[in-house]
């Protein structure tokens, strides 16, 4: 079995437990850092969970899209809505563009973390190579499963200092960006741009 299909085995599993359905941090980053982009903006969810930032920003006029590996992860009721604003694959794969342009906006939150480390490079030119620019919160603990001695979702646990190095090395432009009033402790905000 390849990495890719025992993640979204993996993930499939997660996405069947309710608890893990609770939230959405991509609302968060998007009001704290990201609200001034009207909707003309074109904006893509990396690794959407829910769907609920999609379903949003489509309903507020955005032309929202969303990736994530797990198939079952989009809410029933969004995924009816916005059927074709979504796409189920790993982000070290070629990600869909918006006609053809790159995206205005990326959102990437919580997922960064959970990448085998030795795809991070990978996923990190696919995620460029179809944004302008995104926004990242990148966890920089164990998730809970992981220290609970279950199967770790966390697979990437580095450094500010690590994260920061990666993008560089790649010549992209970045800001780190301060806590908002979402913050979540020991996670990490950067803005990407190419």
């Amino acid at each position: 079995m390849s990495i890719a299909e025992q993640e979204k085995a993996k993930y499939t599993k997660v996405w069947d437990n309710p608890l893990y359905r609770e939230g959405c941090h991509s609302i968060g980053v998007w009001e704290d850092y990201c609200s001034s982009y009207g909707p003309d903006s074109s904006v893509i969810d990396l690794g959407c969970g829910t769907g609920r930032l999609v379903d949003r920003l489509n309903q507020a006029g955005h032309y929202a899209y969303g990736v994530d590996i797990a198939p079952n992860s989009v809410d029933p009721d969004i995924l009816k809505s916005w059927n074709n604003r979504f796409s189920f694959q790993p982000l070290w794969e070629k990600i869909p563009l918006v006609s053809h342009q790159l995206w205005d906006v990326g959102v990437c939150t919580d997922v960064m973390e959970h990448i085998p480390e030795e795809l991070v490079k990978d996923t990190l030119q696919c995620i460029m190579r179809a944004c302008h620019q995104v926004f990242f919160l990148i966890a920089g603990t164990l998730d809970y499963a992981g220290r609970m001695g279950e199967v770790p979702l966390h697979l990437t646990v580095k450094s500010h200092a690590w994260w920061l190095e990666r993008f560089l090395k790649m010549g992209w432009g970045v800001d780190m960006l301060s806590p908002g009033k979402y913050h979540r402790a020991s996670s990490y905000y950067f803005r990407v741009w190419q």
